[in-house]
């Protein structure tokens, strides 16, 4: 809670401060536990990070039916779409390229 409060006083991102204070504190803490409880305990924080992540697509799926249909600007989807497509191109072929050379 610390980092998101710091970082929203500081006019930054509040979301990107936790993740990063969770990817450095699992740095540190990691080797601080016991064979026993890293045994126990990064299961069930693999578990609650994949419940949290179904909870989070599950609500996203079920705002779909709260849009109103009328409104939908079927150029901007399809442009939208094809942008995705080119960026996602752009950085999976470069990237598998380089990976299958190294």
């Amino acid at each position: 809670y610390a980092p998101f409060v710091v970082a929203v006083a500081i006019d930054l991102s509040g979301i990107v401060a936790v993740m990063f204070a969770g990817v450095t504190m699992r740095h540190f803490a990691h080797y601080n536990l016991t064979r026993v409880t890293r045994g126990i305990f990064l299961p069930t924080v693999e578990l609650l990070a994949s419940l949290c992540e179904t909870y989070i697509f599950l609500i996203l799926g079920v705002s779909v039916y709260g849009l109103s249909w009328t409104s939908l600007d079927v150029k901007f989807i399809l442009v939208a779409f094809v942008a995705l497509l080119i960026g996602r191109a752009a950085h999976v072929v470069p990237g598998s390229w380089m990976i299958n050379r190294l």
